[in-house]
């Protein structure tokens, strides 16, 4: 008679519970989740300084003073778009599937030709902005309040753009942890510098001048981790060599793909500022100082947000150099439809957390309860969108996402003017909940057709070419 079997270790769990249990695990031990997890403690750390910069401006500012200083970031934003090429998160997808190749060659061009590109464009720019950001203010603004501290904010930009590059590189590694230290030594130099500040009265001169110096520490510390660890520890160029690339790729190697990525982020971000840039426009300040209340109540999960997404361009790329297209497209379906209803469950537990916000930041800023319902709406929602962009990049279709979202845009934009004169805050926040709803569905309806990622276009044939240095 044969001896009974030893029970097999390996098989799966029998039951629903066991299974759940097993597979939270997996979860837990996957290397997507701890990167999130990481990017999350880090933007969590951020969100805190964050929070103390905050609490200390809404009590020593009134609503118009705050109202001021979001205009002034408004504004300065909006010039800003000229000088902000945007190529680091639009090349990350290039440079996760050239490492996950080994690849050095096609490292260090893409490496050379982002801040060649960058440099090229953004210092003008920034020279320009000297010049028109006082005629704009009073232009727009009917004031030339917000010209000088936007001048000065101006000197930052060359500077982010640099850590951008740095950070870009360590994305398309996983490389979470060197990413957080980066984010937060700059963030906690801008939050003990501008509460200083506003201690000693120094006013937006003294905010802005801090926002400054916080760019030039997270430029240094990330310069010094792309040597330490890019180049150490994998296939990235020293930055000598990536400069020395940077003076001999030609400006057309990622020119096609890299002007169409432009084009695509700059559009979201100039329409993402339209609520306040309306709201200086037709409403006084206080009224841009509620809004911005609704949607600090809300940034923790934007913040989940952008902790998801970058981390989910990274992974897109990875999967599809290592498994193909179909490979991404799955990750991409599986991370959206999970991620959307623990967004709008968090949404709704922030809405519950109302009065503590009310606490800290003042009742005064918080005048309507349906402003900020919206914004939570509207930002529970966005976790459908989390993906859009870096599956466009991955399929090289970049320019059906500009013809999707600009006629989208263009038609929104009399609305929300509309909806800013007759309800001021919460007619900027229905603005964006009804423009970003109706942008879903178009974007939803395009990403489920089969033929999107069957016949997506081929990537640009200079940028897979190498370049001799």
């Amino acid at each position: 008679m044969s001896s009974p079997r030893a029970p097999d270790t390996n098989s799966p769990p029998s039951g629903w519970l066991p299974q759940i249990k097993d597979t939270i695990r997996q979860a837990i031990r996957a290397r997507f989740a701890r990167d999130v997890a990481a990017l999350q403690v880090s933007n969590s750390a951020q969100k805190v300084l964050a929070a103390v910069f905050w609490v200390v401006l809404y009590r020593l500012l009134s609503p118009e003073e705050i109202g001021q200083y979001v205009h002034v970031l408004a504004f300065f934003g909006t010039i800003n778009l000229l000088g902000y090429l945007s190529l680091g998160p639009s090349l990350v997808t290039r440079l996760a599937e050239a490492a996950a190749a080994h690849d050095p060659g096609e490292l260090r061009c893409i490496m050379g030709y982002l801040i060649k590109i960058n440099a090229a464009w953004a210092l003008p720019v920034t020279a320009l902005t000297w010049l028109v950001a006082t005629p704009l203010s009073v232009w727009w603004y009917g004031e030339p309040l917000y010209g000088e501290p936007v001048k000065i904010l101006a000197l930052g930009a060359p500077l982010s753009v640099l850590t951008l590059a740095m950070t870009t590189a360590l994305q398309s590694v996983s490389r979470m942890h060197s990413i957080a230290l980066v984010e937060v030594c700059a963030k906690t130099t801008h939050t003990l510098l501008g509460v200083g500040a506003m201690v000693a009265g120094l006013g937006l001169t003294g905010l802005v001048s801090a926002t400054v110096i916080s760019q030039a520490v997270g430029c240094v510390i990330g310069l010094l981790a792309y040597q330490r660890i890019l180049h150490r520890s994998h296939a990235f160029a020293s930055l000598p060599a990536v400069v020395a690339t940077a003076i001999t790729v030609p400006w057309r190697a990622y020119f096609r793909f890299s002007a169409l990525a432009l084009v695509d982020k700059n559009i979201a971000a100039l329409f993402e500022r339209t609520p306040v840039l309306l709201l200086g426009r037709f409403m006084p300040p206080e009224q841009a100082a509620f809004y911005d209340a609704a949607r600090k109540v809300l940034s923790f999960l934007a913040v989940f947000h952008g902790a998801v997404a970058r981390k989910l361009r990274a992974s897109l790329g990875e999967r599809k150099g290592q498994a193909g297209l179909g490979a991404a497209r799955s990750v991409f379906w599986r991370v959206t439809l999970l991620w959307t209803p623990l967004a709008l469950t968090l949404a709704a537990v922030l809405v519950l957390c109302l009065p503590f916000f009310r606490l800290a930041l003042t009742p005064e800023v918080f005048p309507s309860l349906t402003l900020v319902i919206i914004f939570a709406l509207h930002t529970g929602l966005m976790a459908l969108g989390v993906g859009f962009g870096s599956v466009f990049l991955l399929t090289d279709r970049i320019g059906l996402n500009i013809a999707i979202k600009t006629p989208i845009n263009l038609a929104c934009l009399p609305l929300g003017a509309l909806l800013v004169m007759q309800w001021g805050a919460e007619g900027a926040a229905l603005y964006m909940l009804v423009a970003y709803s109706v942008g879903y569905v178009v974007y939803l309806s395009v990403l489920a057709s089969n033929r999107f990622w069957q016949t997506s276009a081929r990537p640009p044939a200079a940028a897979n070419q190498p370049v001799s240095v």
